[in-house]
């Protein structure tokens, strides 16, 4: 049985876009060589609607190295850690650029992160709809590793909340026992706390990277080493490499807006056959104090041959 939405009187639907495109090989590219950030990056993650915060993301913090794939796949080691003090420019503001970025800083680097728009999170993303508050991103994340739990539980205090309610799956259980967790004020708050102390820079668009000599140039400054966690189609621009090298698949997110009351059973369903059009139908009344009114409010996310249909394609954000 796939996904289905309630019946009743639906007041506004939206789209809110390609959200949740991923890649399935590199998650970010550092020059002169290629090093896979996990975590966030690329909206798709763990159990592709919700999110293992730091799960594979640079878990040896005292790595003398990190294998990376050199550009165009060369297969070299990116010495980060090894070289002293170096001046490091992270680009894209999600989680894994904020984690990646903090680190570096925490073992002594210089890092500035540039951000092209004025939120950050990335594909943690967050939107007020109408007069509710909608997360369009990752919609919960879990904190399996107690040390990242310990982290997120003192930079997020009381807005770390837990989601009671199940997610089912083919009419059963979806993971039972599994906690799940969400921010109060939205989850692209977790942008806005991993970036604290940082040197983060919103609204500068890098454009192309260029080499100068063993430096590296971005917005007209220069950095011994360019990290990005952009999404891959923005990285193969950044730094003049084929879009096609890694394969990219978009899907598409909606919020839709029920005059009537949430009957409260479950928090989502979620298809993982994809045989049915919709893979999630998240309800978020399911987050306390998201949704006013007495409305309820679903996020809903396709599966990617939907999000491959043209004129869907070309919604905006």
């Amino acid at each position: 049985m796939g996904n289905s939405l309630p019946t009743g009187d639906l007041r506004v639907g939206h789209i809110s876009g390609p959200l949740g495109s991923w890649g399935q090989s590199a998650g970010a590219v550092v020059v002169p060589v290629v090093v896979p950030i996990l975590g966030l990056n690329g909206g798709k993650a763990e159990s592709d609607y919700g999110a293992d915060v730091g799960k594979d993301c640079f878990q040896d913090r005292h790595s003398r190295g990190q294998k990376g794939l050199g550009k165009g796949g060369a297969g070299r080691f990116a010495k980060v850690w090894q070289e002293g003090r170096m001046k490091i420019a992270v680009i894209g503001a999600g989680v894994s650029g904020l984690v990646c970025a903090r680190i570096l800083a925490g073992a002594g680097h210089q890092v500035v992160v540039v951000e092209k728009s004025r939120s950050l999170g990335g594909r943690c993303a967050t939107r007020k709809f109408g007069e509710h508050l909608v997360d369009t991103g990752a919609q919960y994340f879990t904190l399996r590793d107690e040390g990242i739990r310990r982290e997120v539980e003192q930079m997020a205090g009381g807005q770390l909340k837990k989601i009671e309610k199940p997610i089912l799956s083919e009419n059963q259980i979806y993971r039972a026992g599994e906690e799940r967790f969400y921010l109060a004020n939205g989850n692209n708050r977790l942008g806005s706390l991993l970036a604290e102390g940082l040197d983060v820079r919103r609204e500068s668009e890098a454009g192309r990277v260029l080499q100068e000599g063993k430096r590296w140039k971005v917005l007209e400054e220069e950095y011994d080493v360019v990290i990005s966690s952009a999404p891959w189609p923005q990285s193969a621009a950044l730094f003049g490499m084929r879009e096609s090298e890694v394969a990219f698949e978009p899907n598409l997110t909606a919020c839709l807006e029920y005059l009537i009351p949430w009957d409260g059973v479950k928090y989502a369903t979620l298809d993982s056959t994809g045989h049915e059009p919709l893979a999630w139908v998240g309800c978020e009344n399911a987050k306390e104090g998201r949704i006013q009114g007495g409305k309820s409010v679903y996020a809903i996310q396709s599966h990617l041959r939907l999000g491959r249909y043209t004129p869907l394609n070309h919604l905006s954000a």
